[in-house]
């Protein structure tokens, strides 16, 4: 990794702490794998993860949050981003497991989903800005119409930006694009 991109100051620290599991105190469960956290950094980001591990709830007791119910790699965005403010656009499988085929966008629509479930507004902030920045938009609108489908699928109480994109995009782009390839077809 280039040690340019890495952050300095207090959050590197923080984020070079959690990468060694030093002075962690939660744990996130999912899919077999730990992620040792600092409830400091979690809590001070989500109001609603702060209220089950500090409340009357196994968590509390525990320092254990299961999250099965997730994509250990969207998990793993989750995490990143509560230590950098940001999480990389490609998906890695470690090398036991099999490829992960998923395309960009369909991976912010994928990240989308836990900040909107455990509220964390920065995230969701940044779902939408590297869904609406994907710079392969213009150039193959595929992609863009491949992840259509799966922004619709959000739950109906899932705040609408990224559907506010999609509709945007859809109505600038799309009828452009098809105008260009009509143009070269003929």
């Amino acid at each position: 990794m280039d040690i340019s991109s890495q952050p300095s100051g207090v959050l590197g620290a923080l984020s070079r702490c959690q990468k060694s599991g030093e002075f962690t105190d939660l744990t996130f469960i999912c899919e077999g794998e730990s992620f040792n956290v600092h409830k400091v950094v979690v809590f001070s980001q989500s109001d609603v993860l702060h209220a089950a591990c500090t409340g009357n709830f196994k968590e509390a007791s525990s320092a254990l949050f299961d999250l099965n119910e997730d994509s250990k790699i969207i998990v793993g965005k989750l995490v990143s981003f509560f230590y950098t403010e940001n999480y990389s656009n490609t998906i890695q499988a470690s090398r036991t497991e099999q490829p992960v085929s998923c395309s960009a966008l369909h991976l912010h629509v994928r990240v989308f989903i836990l900040p909107d479930k455990y509220i964390i507004k920065g995230l969701l902030a940044l779902c939408v800005e590297k869904y609406q920045k994907r710079p392969q938009f213009l150039s193959d609108p595929i992609e863009f119409i491949e992840s259509i489908p799966e922004v619709y699928a959000l739950p109906p109480t899932a705040p609408r930006p990224l559907k506010e994109v999609v509709a945007r995009f859809a109505r600038i782009n799309i009828s452009n694009y098809l105008q260009e390839n009509t143009v070269n077809m003929a």
